[in-house]
């Protein structure tokens, strides 16, 4: 099951911990923090690379909330493209999506996504039946930048 760690504003994430959880969830890793301009996210598939950069932009954006995920692949392809947190753009502003655990019943039905994880397929099938934009790089809409949602 993957892991998420979540650190309240003002938190500094404890890098050996964050190893910890990457060492036993071993299929890559993503971070997502608040900044005053919108989520900052990064993921990939070495999670050293991963903890070296959240740890950088949480020490220069402590203000907000932020997240460490880091994957055990139950479905869908080792790809930078199935790690969370996922982002996503709501009516009320940008959010991001992470979950532990596998989503029963959620299988590809379309021929561009064999190889998605249940979350990207979730995530899929919920902002299209809603008419919501996903952002980033996953195969929906793209923002300006890997690392921000489009701005509202």
């Amino acid at each position: 099951m993957c892991l998420i760690a979540y650190h309240e504003p003002g938190a500094l994430p404890d890098p050996p911990a964050l190893r910890a959880g990457a060492a036993v969830n071993p299929h890559g890793s993503g971070h997502a923090i608040w900044t005053p301009e919108g989520f900052l996210t990064g993921n990939g598939l070495n999670s050293e690379s991963v903890i070296s950069e959240f740890m950088l932009f949480r020490e220069k954006y402590p203000d907000g909330p932020a997240l460490f995920h880091s994957r055990a692949a139950t479905s869908g392809d080792l790809s930078a493209a199935n790690l969370q947190p996922i982002p996503v753009s709501l009516p009320d502003g940008p959010a991001v999506l992470a979950h532990n655990g596998t989503l029963r019943g959620v299988e590809p039905i379309e021929a561009d996504e064999a190889g998605w994880s249940d979350s990207r397929l979730f995530a899929r099938r919920i902002f299209e039946r809603e008419q919501l934009p996903l952002c980033g790089q996953r195969g929906w809409a793209r923002s300006s930048s890997p690392h921000l949602p489009p701005a509202r």
